[in-house]
């Protein structure tokens, strides 16, 4: 038995025969591409996030090493310095300096060996273990930097208000700054008609 679009050539059989077959392998067929298309992009996402962690650790490897050189160069220092503490005859001095040379070399040593997960945890457990200590360093950072910021701020105004003070005061009871700018007054106007 056909449908009534059998007269316009598009008549279906009923009863699911051929036509629902090829319906159902369709399905199967797009449900097959959107599969691949899936796994295609999942493998493109893990491709990149790969690239990613890689680059990361790059980088972070070339950051860690050039950290570990400066602090070398700072216990370079620190032992040149102990040099010239000793021949000036501040031995005791020069031994604090010497025990605190070494633990900073200690420390670029411990850089250059630990692996990023190491460092994280190292990192972590020590926060653990003083969260004082941490509170009281983010603390005293946040006064450094307020008083640093307080006295750029004043360093900016200090060299920004000196003349205009002295015209100020030079210039009392005239008006606004007369004098102190070659365009005012030049209009035919006297300042001390003001």
């Amino acid at each position: 038995m056909t449908t009534p679009n059998a007269a316009y050539g598009g008549g279906q059989q009923m009863g699911g025969t051929p036509q629902g077959s090829n319906m159902h392998e369709l399905a199967d067929s797009a449900r097959a591409q959107v599969g691949e298309v899936k796994r295609g992009i999942a493998d493109h996402a893990r491709s990149t996030v790969q690239q990613v962690k890689e680059r990361a650790s790059s980088t972070f490897s070339q950051r860690k090493e050039q950290f570990a050189g400066q602090m070398g160069g700072v216990a370079s220092a620190i032992r040149q310095s102990t040099e010239k503490l000793r021949s000036d005859g501040h031995t005791g001095i020069a031994e604090y300096a010497d025990t605190l040379a070494e633990r900073v070399d200690q420390a670029a040593q411990y850089l250059r060996d630990a692996e990023p997960a190491q460092l994280r945890g190292d990192c972590e457990g020590f926060v653990r273990r003083q969260p004082a200590l941490i509170a009281g360093g983010a603390l005293l950072l946040g006064i450094l930097g307020a008083r640093f910021l307080k006295s750029s701020q004043r360093s900016n105004d200090t060299r920004q208000m000196p003349g205009r003070q002295l015209a100020n005061v030079r210039d009392y009871g005239k008006g606004a700054d007369f004098g102190s700018r070659p365009e005012y007054g030049a209009g035919g106007m006297d300042a001390s008609a003001y």
